[in-house]
């Protein structure tokens, strides 16, 4: 009777301890995945949307470069029709900066930094319009080329330091899931094999009991 009474308390306690075992690999595998989808979040909501805004704003930006001087040049009418297509790029390249400014995980100097020469190539743009309709093709070429394009290159050698901080966090981020990932694999084989090696060895007992008990009762 004590005999039967012992083996029924050990399947119980060898039971509970698999079911412990099995909570604790499954949150370990729940944790292991919210932590993966939340560096995937990171990704698209902070560095994959810099790096997407700051390459579309650089394209604009080279677009801009290579034919402001066809706009006031050769293809000049008014003063008012280039203020409008200039306007309408400038409200493009606002919105991605925004976006950049809003998702940026660097330095927050690298934004203002954008923001300011952003305004200064605006501002320098203006007043060469201005002057357009007084000047001739060399001169605003001249113009350009002493004041107006080297703040483009301004503009854009700061887009690439945000490009380049914003890539290198992706791939960190990359490195992050990988590694969680890893850490997840490695968890789940090892409880699994517990679980197992603890299965059989309570099965082993628990066989031996009942043969224990058999011959003791013959």
């Amino acid at each position: 009777m004590k005999s039967n009474f012992a083996s029924s308390k050990a399947t119980v306690a060898s039971t509970l301890v698999i079911c412990v075992i099995s909570i604790i690999f499954s949150l370990s595998c729940i944790y292991s995945i919210r932590n993966m989808e939340a560096a995937a979040s990171r990704i698209y909501d902070h560095p994959y949307t810099v790096s997407n805004s700051s390459r579309e704003m650089r394209s604009r930006l080279l677009d801009m470069k290579q034919f402001i001087s066809i706009f006031l040049t050769d293809s000049f009418h008014s003063i008012e029709e280039t203020e409008d297509l200039l306007n309408s790029r400038y409200t493009m390249q606002q919105q991605s900066l925004d976006r950049i400014a809003e998702n940026y995980l660097g330095p927050a100097a690298d934004t203002e930094r954008l923001q300011e020469k952003m305004n200064a190539l605006i501002e320098a743009q203006a007043v060469l319009l201005q002057q357009v309709p007084n000047l001739t093709n060399v001169e605003i070429n001249d113009y350009l080329n002493e004041n107006i394009y080297p703040i483009y290159d301004e503009v854009s050698d700061t887009l690439t330091t945000i490009i380049t901080f914003a890539n290198q966090k992706i791939l960190s981020l990359e490195k992050e899931m990988k590694r969680t990932s890893s850490l997840a694999i490695i968890t789940a084989i090892l409880l699994s094999l517990f679980i197992i090696v603890l299965s059989i060895k309570t099965t082993r007992n628990l066989e031996h009991r009942r043969v224990h008990d058999v011959a003791r009762s013959e």
